[in-house]
């Protein structure tokens, strides 16, 4: 399994760690194995800075193997699909693998037949679905996940990208998680829980680099991935 993150992690057992790298945050390009460029959800609701976007591509295909997510529009499969046939060529040119992002998977798979194997990847919404926060509600979005997995992995033979999946969500999937290609998790530096930010007196932000992976491995064994 891979897990992108946003800064450089050693790799672990069973785990190989990517390079997560975001229109907010993008600063461990070439220092973390393969690449997730991904378009971030604030940009699925608003307008695309496109042309940031491409540069971000160039930079990171000069580095090794690169995923980049083909924008897509939150929640809605159709201006989703329009989206992939519209940019993934462009991705393409550049070097990168796409990955397409299955909105409302749930409910509206069908919706992509037409595209489902030009994509490298397919990736399914695991931290907000919709109007359901994932955080809030891991069975539902675990449920979820583990119904179109199973048809996904098993029966179509795909690439499964979890996007930004809460750590019971994670959880929860149980053995299911096997059938998880990769996922990412953009706030790595973030206290796994109430302990780890009682040792630095209340603070919830790691203050180094050492802390962070220390707490990235708590959070992923909590989230029963190692």
């Amino acid at each position: 399994m891979i897990v992108y993150v946003s800064d450089p992690i050693p790799a672990v057992d069973g785990v190989e760690f990517g390079c997560l790298c975001s229109l907010g945050k993008c600063a461990c390009v070439g220092q973390s194995g393969k690449t997730l460029v991904d378009i971030g959800l604030t940009y699925t609701t608003q307008t695309i800075p496109l042309k940031r976007y491409m540069s971000l591509i160039n930079a990171a295909v000069r580095h090794g193997e690169t995923y980049a997510v083909v924008p897509d529009v939150f929640c809605n499969p159709e201006k989703t699909v329009a989206n992939f046939r519209r940019y993934a060529n462009a991705v393409r040119g550049r070097g990168a693998k796409t990955v397409l992002v299955l909105q409302r998977f749930h409910n509206a798979l069908d919706a992509y037949r037409g595209v489902l194997y030009e994509a490298d990847v397919v990736a399914l919404p695991a931290n907000r679905q919709c109007d359901v926060s994932c955080a809030a509600q891991p069975q539902l979005c675990a449920e979820r996940i583990s119904r179109v997995l199973l048809l996904l992995v098993k029966d179509m033979g795909l690439h499964v990208h979890l996007l930004g999946p809460a750590a019971k969500v994670l959880k929860t999937l149980g053995p299911a998680l096997r059938d998880v290609y990769s996922f990412d998790k953009s706030s790595c530096r973030r206290a796994p829980n109430s302990d780890a930010k009682k040792e630095l007196g209340g603070r919830w932000k790691a203050p180094d680099k050492e802390t962070a992976r220390r707490w990235l491995l708590q959070w992923l064994r909590q989230a029963g991935v190692i």
